[in-house]
Protein backbone atom coordinates (compact mmCIF):
# COMPACT_ATOMS: atom_id res chain seq x y z
CA UNK A 1 0.00 0.00 0.00
CA UNK A 2 1.33 3.52 -1.36
CA UNK A 3 2.10 6.18 1.29
CA UNK A 4 -0.59 8.02 -0.65
CA UNK A 5 -3.56 5.80 -0.22
CA UNK A 6 -2.73 5.56 3.73
CA UNK A 7 -2.82 9.32 4.30
CA UNK A 8 -6.39 10.44 5.11
CA UNK A 9 -5.74 14.04 3.99
CA UNK A 10 -4.95 13.17 0.59
CA UNK A 11 -7.04 14.06 -2.36
CA UNK A 12 -9.50 11.59 -2.63
CA UNK A 13 -9.07 9.26 -6.22
CA UNK A 14 -12.34 9.50 -8.53
CA UNK A 15 -13.97 6.07 -9.85
CA UNK A 16 -12.97 5.43 -13.25
CA UNK A 17 -15.61 7.78 -15.22
CA UNK A 18 -15.75 9.68 -18.19
CA UNK A 19 -15.33 13.35 -17.25
CA UNK A 20 -18.25 14.74 -18.55
CA UNK A 21 -20.64 12.48 -16.92
CA UNK A 22 -19.29 13.08 -13.76
CA UNK A 23 -19.66 16.72 -14.35
CA UNK A 24 -23.34 16.00 -15.75
CA UNK A 25 -23.87 14.25 -12.57
CA UNK A 26 -22.41 17.11 -10.57
CA UNK A 27 -24.75 19.99 -11.78
CA UNK A 28 -28.09 17.16 -11.74
CA UNK A 29 -28.11 16.22 -7.94
CA UNK A 30 -25.56 16.40 -5.11
CA UNK A 31 -24.38 13.14 -3.23
CA UNK A 32 -27.00 14.12 -0.20
CA UNK A 33 -30.12 14.23 -2.67
CA UNK A 34 -28.85 10.91 -4.72
CA UNK A 35 -28.58 9.61 -1.24
CA UNK A 36 -32.26 10.61 -0.11
CA UNK A 37 -33.26 9.64 -3.41
CA UNK A 38 -31.68 6.12 -3.51
CA UNK A 39 -33.12 5.21 0.16
CA UNK A 40 -36.80 6.51 -0.87
CA UNK A 41 -36.88 5.88 -4.55
CA UNK A 42 -34.56 3.76 -5.92
CA UNK A 43 -34.13 0.87 -3.19
CA UNK A 44 -38.36 0.02 -4.34
CA UNK A 45 -37.40 -0.07 -8.03
CA UNK A 46 -36.74 -3.86 -9.68
CA UNK A 47 -33.63 -6.11 -8.69
CA UNK A 48 -32.43 -4.81 -12.50
CA UNK A 49 -32.45 -1.31 -11.73
CA UNK A 50 -30.92 -1.14 -8.05
CA UNK A 51 -28.05 -3.52 -9.09
CA UNK A 52 -26.99 -0.52 -12.34
CA UNK A 53 -27.78 2.27 -9.86
CA UNK A 54 -24.64 2.99 -7.85
CA UNK A 55 -25.02 2.64 -4.26
CA UNK A 56 -24.94 6.38 -2.63
CA UNK A 57 -21.01 5.83 -0.93
CA UNK A 58 -20.03 5.44 -4.88
CA UNK A 59 -21.90 8.65 -6.13
CA UNK A 60 -20.36 10.23 -3.24
CA UNK A 61 -16.97 9.51 -4.49
CA UNK A 62 -17.81 10.65 -8.15
CA UNK A 63 -19.01 13.96 -7.41
CA UNK A 64 -16.55 14.93 -4.38
CA UNK A 65 -15.06 18.27 -5.16
CA UNK A 66 -13.46 20.54 -3.03
CA UNK A 67 -16.10 23.33 -3.66
CA UNK A 68 -19.30 22.80 -5.21
CA UNK A 69 -20.88 26.43 -4.68
CA UNK A 70 -20.96 26.57 -8.70
CA UNK A 71 -22.40 23.00 -8.77
CA UNK A 72 -24.77 24.16 -6.40
CA UNK A 73 -26.18 27.06 -8.19
CA UNK A 74 -26.60 25.63 -11.21
CA UNK A 75 -28.49 22.94 -9.86
CA UNK A 76 -30.86 25.28 -7.97
CA UNK A 77 -31.06 27.30 -11.26
CA UNK A 78 -32.12 24.55 -13.56
CA UNK A 79 -34.70 22.91 -10.63
CA UNK A 80 -36.23 26.73 -10.52
CA UNK A 81 -36.35 26.51 -14.74
CA UNK A 82 -38.17 23.12 -15.00
CA UNK A 83 -40.67 24.20 -11.84
CA UNK A 84 -41.51 27.19 -13.15
CA UNK A 85 -41.70 26.43 -16.68
CA UNK A 86 -43.85 23.41 -15.45
CA UNK A 87 -45.93 25.28 -13.50
CA UNK A 88 -46.65 27.75 -15.99
CA UNK A 89 -47.15 25.46 -18.67
CA UNK A 90 -49.97 23.86 -16.05
CA UNK A 91 -51.72 26.99 -15.33
CA UNK A 92 -51.98 28.26 -19.04
CA UNK A 93 -53.46 24.29 -19.92
CA UNK A 94 -56.03 24.93 -17.06
CA UNK A 95 -56.76 28.56 -17.93
CA UNK A 96 -57.43 27.40 -21.44
CA UNK A 97 -58.74 23.92 -21.47
CA UNK A 98 -60.66 24.28 -17.76
CA UNK A 99 -62.02 27.35 -16.78
CA UNK A 100 -62.38 28.80 -20.42
CA UNK A 101 -62.75 25.91 -22.07
CA UNK A 102 -60.99 27.46 -25.39
CA UNK A 103 -60.42 25.62 -28.00
CA UNK A 104 -56.48 24.95 -28.49
CA UNK A 105 -54.49 27.51 -30.46
CA UNK A 106 -51.91 27.40 -32.67
CA UNK A 107 -48.77 28.13 -30.81
CA UNK A 108 -46.95 31.98 -31.34
CA UNK A 109 -43.45 30.64 -31.16
CA UNK A 110 -43.59 30.05 -34.83
CA UNK A 111 -41.13 26.91 -33.99
CA UNK A 112 -39.07 29.28 -31.73
CA UNK A 113 -38.70 28.43 -27.90
CA UNK A 114 -37.32 31.09 -27.01
CA UNK A 115 -39.95 33.20 -28.58
CA UNK A 116 -42.67 31.63 -25.72
CA UNK A 117 -43.34 34.18 -22.93
CA UNK A 118 -43.02 31.24 -20.45
CA UNK A 119 -39.86 29.70 -21.64
CA UNK A 120 -38.47 33.32 -21.43
CA UNK A 121 -40.09 33.98 -17.93
CA UNK A 122 -38.67 30.73 -16.75
CA UNK A 123 -35.24 31.79 -18.21
CA UNK A 124 -34.86 35.59 -16.81
CA UNK A 125 -36.14 33.83 -13.34
CA UNK A 126 -33.37 31.18 -13.31
CA UNK A 127 -30.76 33.50 -14.57
CA UNK A 128 -31.62 35.94 -11.99
CA UNK A 129 -30.95 32.74 -9.05
CA UNK A 130 -27.60 31.89 -10.70
CA UNK A 131 -26.42 34.96 -11.09
CA UNK A 132 -27.32 36.38 -7.99
CA UNK A 133 -25.25 33.90 -6.33
CA UNK A 134 -22.56 34.18 -8.50
CA UNK A 135 -22.01 38.00 -8.04
CA UNK A 136 -23.03 37.70 -4.14
CA UNK A 137 -20.22 35.31 -3.78
CA UNK A 138 -17.90 37.04 -5.72
CA UNK A 139 -18.16 40.42 -4.45
CA UNK A 140 -18.05 38.72 -1.36
CA UNK A 141 -14.31 36.93 -1.95
CA UNK A 142 -13.16 40.73 -3.52
CA UNK A 143 -13.84 42.43 -0.47
CA UNK A 144 -11.73 39.74 1.80
CA UNK A 145 -8.59 40.00 -0.31
CA UNK A 146 -8.87 43.69 -0.47
CA UNK A 147 -9.13 43.84 2.80
CA UNK A 148 -6.03 41.68 3.41
CA UNK A 149 -2.50 43.37 4.06
CA UNK A 150 -1.35 42.33 0.32
CA UNK A 151 -3.85 45.00 -1.17
CA UNK A 152 -2.85 47.37 1.41
CA UNK A 153 -1.00 49.73 -1.74
CA UNK A 154 -4.10 49.09 -3.93
CA UNK A 155 -6.60 50.78 -1.22
CA UNK A 156 -4.20 53.34 -0.77
CA UNK A 157 -4.31 54.47 -4.98
CA UNK A 158 -7.56 54.19 -5.00
CA UNK A 159 -9.54 55.12 -1.64
CA UNK A 160 -12.85 55.47 -3.05
CA UNK A 161 -13.45 52.66 -5.01
CA UNK A 162 -11.45 50.33 -2.19
CA UNK A 163 -14.17 51.89 0.38
CA UNK A 164 -16.94 51.11 -1.98
CA UNK A 165 -16.09 47.42 -2.38
CA UNK A 166 -15.15 47.16 1.35
CA UNK A 167 -18.31 47.53 2.57
CA UNK A 168 -20.41 45.30 4.50
CA UNK A 169 -23.31 46.07 2.05
CA UNK A 170 -20.97 45.74 -1.74
CA UNK A 171 -21.89 42.28 -2.17
CA UNK A 172 -25.83 43.17 -1.47
CA UNK A 173 -25.28 45.79 -4.08
CA UNK A 174 -22.93 44.17 -6.68
CA UNK A 175 -25.10 40.98 -6.49
CA UNK A 176 -28.57 43.00 -7.20
CA UNK A 177 -27.17 43.30 -10.66
CA UNK A 178 -28.29 39.85 -11.67
CA UNK A 179 -32.05 41.65 -12.00
CA UNK A 180 -31.22 42.62 -14.64
CA UNK A 181 -31.57 39.33 -15.93
CA UNK A 182 -35.39 39.43 -16.47
CA UNK A 183 -35.09 41.63 -19.41
CA UNK A 184 -35.13 38.55 -20.83
CA UNK A 185 -38.46 38.30 -20.50
CA UNK A 186 -40.40 40.97 -22.98
CA UNK A 187 -41.30 44.14 -21.65
CA UNK A 188 -44.83 44.03 -20.34
CA UNK A 189 -47.75 44.27 -17.62
CA UNK A 190 -45.79 41.48 -15.61
CA UNK A 191 -41.72 42.68 -15.70
CA UNK A 192 -43.69 46.02 -14.49
CA UNK A 193 -45.56 44.50 -11.56
CA UNK A 194 -42.76 42.33 -10.48
CA UNK A 195 -40.14 45.82 -10.70
CA UNK A 196 -43.08 47.35 -8.26
CA UNK A 197 -43.62 44.87 -6.44
CA UNK A 198 -39.76 44.29 -5.44
CA UNK A 199 -39.62 48.22 -4.89
CA UNK A 200 -42.82 48.38 -2.96
CA UNK A 201 -41.86 45.62 -0.69
CA UNK A 202 -37.86 47.45 0.28
CA UNK A 203 -39.27 50.47 0.90
CA UNK A 204 -41.54 49.02 3.40
CA UNK A 205 -38.48 46.99 4.82
CA UNK A 206 -36.43 50.10 5.11
CA UNK A 207 -39.48 51.82 7.04
CA UNK A 208 -38.76 48.95 9.24
CA UNK A 209 -35.00 49.35 9.74
CA UNK A 210 -35.52 53.19 10.62
CA UNK A 211 -37.69 52.14 13.11
CA UNK A 212 -35.81 49.98 14.44
CA UNK A 213 -32.88 52.36 14.88
CA UNK A 214 -35.23 54.79 16.93
CA UNK A 215 -36.27 57.26 13.56
CA UNK A 216 -39.50 57.39 14.43
CA UNK A 217 -39.69 57.44 18.08
CA UNK A 218 -41.39 60.31 18.45
CA UNK A 219 -44.19 59.86 16.05
CA UNK A 220 -47.53 61.22 17.08
CA UNK A 221 -50.30 58.99 17.90
CA UNK A 222 -52.20 59.24 14.72
CA UNK A 223 -48.72 58.04 12.11
CA UNK A 224 -49.66 54.48 10.87
CA UNK A 225 -49.53 52.25 7.97
CA UNK A 226 -53.61 53.51 7.72
CA UNK A 227 -52.18 56.93 5.93
CA UNK A 228 -51.21 54.75 2.77
CA UNK A 229 -54.96 54.14 2.21
CA UNK A 230 -55.98 57.44 1.57
CA UNK A 231 -53.22 58.84 -1.00
CA UNK A 232 -52.94 55.55 -3.18
CA UNK A 233 -57.08 55.23 -3.09
CA UNK A 234 -57.62 58.58 -4.42
CA UNK A 235 -55.46 58.51 -7.02
CA UNK A 236 -56.66 55.51 -8.00
CA UNK A 237 -60.19 56.89 -8.02
CA UNK A 238 -59.63 59.58 -10.48
CA UNK A 239 -57.11 57.59 -12.43
CA UNK A 240 -60.44 55.24 -12.88
CA UNK A 241 -62.66 57.73 -13.53
CA UNK A 242 -60.66 60.05 -15.91
CA UNK A 243 -58.22 57.23 -17.25
CA UNK A 244 -59.95 53.57 -16.92
CA UNK A 245 -56.88 52.19 -19.69
CA UNK A 246 -54.11 53.29 -17.07
CA UNK A 247 -56.26 51.28 -14.25
CA UNK A 248 -55.90 47.98 -12.84
CA UNK A 249 -59.00 45.90 -14.47
CA UNK A 250 -58.79 43.31 -11.49
CA UNK A 251 -59.26 46.30 -9.53
CA UNK A 252 -61.36 48.46 -11.54
CA UNK A 253 -64.13 44.91 -11.73
CA UNK A 254 -63.97 44.79 -7.90
CA UNK A 255 -65.07 48.15 -7.76
CA UNK A 256 -67.80 47.72 -10.04
CA UNK A 257 -68.88 44.69 -8.75
CA UNK A 258 -69.11 46.10 -5.49
CA UNK A 259 -70.90 49.68 -6.58
CA UNK A 260 -74.62 48.56 -8.04
CA UNK A 261 -76.01 51.51 -6.04
CA UNK A 262 -74.33 54.08 -7.91
CA UNK A 263 -72.81 52.32 -11.42
CA UNK A 264 -76.00 50.30 -11.75
CA UNK A 265 -76.82 47.32 -14.02
CA UNK A 266 -80.12 47.15 -16.50
CA UNK A 267 -83.00 46.55 -14.58
CA UNK A 268 -84.54 43.62 -15.69
CA UNK A 269 -87.77 44.70 -16.01
CA UNK A 270 -86.62 46.92 -18.41
CA UNK A 271 -88.09 47.10 -22.03
CA UNK A 272 -85.79 45.02 -23.95
CA UNK A 273 -86.26 47.99 -26.99
CA UNK A 274 -84.72 50.43 -24.94
CA UNK A 275 -81.21 51.38 -24.22
CA UNK A 276 -79.37 51.06 -21.67
CA UNK A 277 -76.20 52.34 -21.13
CA UNK A 278 -72.89 50.22 -20.20
CA UNK A 279 -70.78 50.50 -17.42
CA UNK A 280 -67.87 52.25 -19.33
CA UNK A 281 -70.61 54.68 -20.79
CA UNK A 282 -71.49 55.61 -16.96
CA UNK A 283 -68.11 56.08 -16.15
CA UNK A 284 -67.15 58.29 -19.11
CA UNK A 285 -70.51 60.59 -18.37
CA UNK A 286 -69.25 60.77 -14.82
CA UNK A 287 -66.09 62.21 -16.10
CA UNK A 288 -67.48 64.66 -18.70
CA UNK A 289 -69.94 65.99 -16.52
CA UNK A 290 -66.96 66.86 -14.18
CA UNK A 291 -65.37 68.75 -17.23
CA UNK A 292 -68.39 70.39 -17.64
CA UNK A 293 -68.12 71.49 -13.92
CA UNK A 294 -71.15 69.80 -12.87
CA UNK A 295 -74.03 71.29 -14.58
CA UNK A 296 -77.26 72.76 -12.41
CA UNK A 297 -79.52 70.28 -13.65
CA UNK A 298 -78.09 67.59 -12.04
CA UNK A 299 -78.70 68.58 -8.57
CA UNK A 300 -81.81 66.80 -8.41
CA UNK A 301 -80.67 63.80 -9.91
CA UNK A 302 -77.76 63.16 -7.56
CA UNK A 303 -80.22 64.06 -4.50
CA UNK A 304 -81.33 60.26 -4.32
CA UNK A 305 -77.80 58.78 -3.58
CA UNK A 306 -76.90 61.09 -1.41
CA UNK A 307 -79.60 60.15 1.17
CA UNK A 308 -78.68 56.24 0.58
CA UNK A 309 -74.91 56.87 0.90
CA UNK A 310 -75.69 56.73 5.13
CA UNK A 311 -76.62 53.16 4.71
CA UNK A 312 -73.78 52.02 3.48
CA UNK A 313 -70.30 51.82 4.86
CA UNK A 314 -66.96 50.91 3.47
CA UNK A 315 -64.40 52.74 1.48
CA UNK A 316 -66.58 52.27 -2.01
CA UNK A 317 -69.56 53.74 -0.53
CA UNK A 318 -67.38 56.36 0.26
CA UNK A 319 -66.07 57.31 -2.41
CA UNK A 320 -68.62 57.15 -4.62
CA UNK A 321 -71.48 58.78 -2.24
CA UNK A 322 -69.16 61.83 -1.14
CA UNK A 323 -69.01 62.83 -5.06
CA UNK A 324 -72.64 63.34 -5.06
CA UNK A 325 -72.14 64.89 -1.78
CA UNK A 326 -69.65 67.58 -2.95
CA UNK A 327 -71.90 68.50 -5.58
CA UNK A 328 -74.30 70.16 -2.71
CA UNK A 329 -70.97 71.43 -0.59
CA UNK A 330 -69.16 73.02 -3.56
CA UNK A 331 -69.61 75.23 -5.92
CA UNK A 332 -69.91 73.95 -9.76
CA UNK A 333 -66.56 75.17 -10.58
CA UNK A 334 -64.44 74.12 -7.62
CA UNK A 335 -62.24 71.75 -8.41
CA UNK A 336 -64.53 69.63 -10.77
CA UNK A 337 -62.36 67.23 -11.81
CA UNK A 338 -59.52 66.68 -8.74
CA UNK A 339 -62.99 66.45 -6.16
CA UNK A 340 -62.35 62.38 -7.48
CA UNK A 341 -59.17 62.49 -5.55
CA UNK A 342 -60.97 64.18 -2.13
CA UNK A 343 -63.38 61.44 -2.36
CA UNK A 344 -60.74 58.63 -3.06
CA UNK A 345 -58.93 60.21 -0.01
CA UNK A 346 -61.97 59.99 2.06
CA UNK A 347 -62.74 56.39 1.27
CA UNK A 348 -59.31 55.31 2.19
CA UNK A 349 -59.89 56.91 5.37
CA UNK A 350 -61.59 53.33 6.42
CA UNK A 351 -58.77 52.36 6.74
CA UNK A 352 -58.53 53.73 10.36
CA UNK A 353 -60.63 50.68 11.64
CA UNK A 354 -57.91 47.52 10.36
CA UNK A 355 -55.70 46.46 12.28
CA UNK A 356 -52.26 47.62 12.01
CA UNK A 357 -50.73 44.86 10.27
CA UNK A 358 -53.97 44.37 7.96
CA UNK A 359 -53.96 48.19 7.17
CA UNK A 360 -50.48 47.83 6.20
CA UNK A 361 -50.83 45.13 4.14
CA UNK A 362 -54.01 46.49 2.04
CA UNK A 363 -52.27 49.69 2.06
CA UNK A 364 -49.15 48.63 0.18
CA UNK A 365 -51.41 46.87 -2.18
CA UNK A 366 -52.99 49.83 -2.87
CA UNK A 367 -49.61 51.70 -3.10
CA UNK A 368 -48.51 49.17 -5.79
CA UNK A 369 -51.93 49.86 -7.95
CA UNK A 370 -51.59 53.43 -7.29
CA UNK A 371 -48.13 53.50 -8.55
CA UNK A 372 -48.41 51.40 -12.01
CA UNK A 373 -51.81 53.50 -12.65
CA UNK A 374 -49.87 57.25 -12.05
CA UNK A 375 -47.26 56.13 -13.95
CA UNK A 376 -49.16 55.15 -16.95
CA UNK A 377 -51.57 58.18 -16.72
CA UNK A 378 -48.33 60.30 -16.76
CA UNK A 379 -47.10 58.60 -19.44
CA UNK A 380 -50.14 59.00 -21.74
CA UNK A 381 -50.54 62.86 -20.66
CA UNK A 382 -46.82 63.46 -21.19
CA UNK A 383 -46.40 64.13 -17.58
CA UNK A 384 -42.64 62.33 -17.83
CA UNK A 385 -41.38 59.86 -20.60
CA UNK A 386 -39.90 56.32 -19.88
CA UNK A 387 -36.52 54.99 -20.71
CA UNK A 388 -35.52 51.54 -22.29
CA UNK A 389 -35.61 48.99 -19.43
CA UNK A 390 -36.80 51.42 -17.02
CA UNK A 391 -38.27 48.82 -15.00
CA UNK A 392 -35.49 46.90 -14.53
CA UNK A 393 -33.41 49.70 -12.89
CA UNK A 394 -36.28 49.49 -10.83
CA UNK A 395 -35.90 46.64 -10.04
CA UNK A 396 -32.40 46.21 -9.15
CA UNK A 397 -32.53 49.45 -6.89
CA UNK A 398 -34.77 47.54 -5.02
CA UNK A 399 -32.92 44.13 -4.87
CA UNK A 400 -30.01 46.32 -3.59
CA UNK A 401 -32.05 47.98 -0.94
CA UNK A 402 -33.78 44.55 0.03
CA UNK A 403 -29.66 42.87 0.19
CA UNK A 404 -28.46 46.40 2.23
CA UNK A 405 -31.43 45.86 4.49
CA UNK A 406 -31.05 41.96 4.85
CA UNK A 407 -27.22 42.54 5.73
CA UNK A 408 -27.61 44.98 7.79
CA UNK A 409 -30.75 43.95 9.94
CA UNK A 410 -32.18 40.83 8.87
CA UNK A 411 -34.84 41.84 12.09
CA UNK A 412 -36.44 44.64 9.78
CA UNK A 413 -37.27 42.05 6.66
CA UNK A 414 -40.63 40.98 9.10
CA UNK A 415 -41.38 38.37 6.22
CA UNK A 416 -40.30 35.19 7.22
CA UNK A 417 -40.50 33.87 3.08
CA UNK A 418 -38.66 36.77 2.12
CA UNK A 419 -35.80 36.16 4.36
CA UNK A 420 -35.96 32.39 3.33
CA UNK A 421 -36.00 33.38 -0.33
CA UNK A 422 -33.01 36.27 0.19
CA UNK A 423 -31.22 33.14 1.82
CA UNK A 424 -32.08 30.95 -1.25
CA UNK A 425 -30.86 33.60 -3.41
CA UNK A 426 -27.54 34.06 -1.45
CA UNK A 427 -26.47 30.59 -1.77
CA UNK A 428 -27.64 30.08 2.17
CA UNK A 429 -30.29 27.46 1.83
CA UNK A 430 -33.70 28.19 1.70
CA UNK A 431 -33.93 28.65 5.17
CA UNK A 432 -35.06 31.17 7.39
CA UNK A 433 -31.77 31.72 9.61
CA UNK A 434 -33.21 34.19 12.14
CA UNK A 435 -36.51 32.08 13.23
CA UNK A 436 -33.85 28.97 13.34
CA UNK A 437 -31.35 31.17 15.41
CA UNK A 438 -34.46 32.74 17.98
CA UNK A 439 -36.02 29.09 18.61
CA UNK A 440 -32.09 28.25 19.49
CA UNK A 441 -32.07 30.89 21.82
CA UNK A 442 -35.49 29.67 23.14
CA UNK A 443 -34.49 26.48 23.95
CA UNK A 444 -31.45 27.58 25.95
Amino acid sequence: MSSQDSDPTSPPTHPKIDPILRNALRYTISAKEYKTLHQYLIVRTPPAVRKRAPQPPRYSSIVQTNDDFNAAAVRASLRVFVASQTGLNLWDLIITHVIRRARPQKSRSNGFLFRSPNFRLSLSLSLILLLHRLLFRFFCRLRINLLTKEAAPFRRRNPRISQSLTSRLAPAIGASLAGFALGVYPADQLRITIAIYVAAQAVEFLYNALENDGWFKDKPWWWGSWMLMPLSTGQLLHAFVFDRDCFPKAYGDFILKNTPRYVQQRPASYPAHLSWPDTATIIDSLAEISRMNWPKELRALLSRIVRMTTFFTGAIGTSWGSICLFQYLFPRTFIPTRRWLLGGFLGGLWALVLEPGSARANGMYSVRMSVDSLWKVGRKRGWWKGITGGDLWVLVAGMAVLGGIYERDPGAVRAGWVRRGLGGLRGEGWSDKLAEKKDVEKDQ
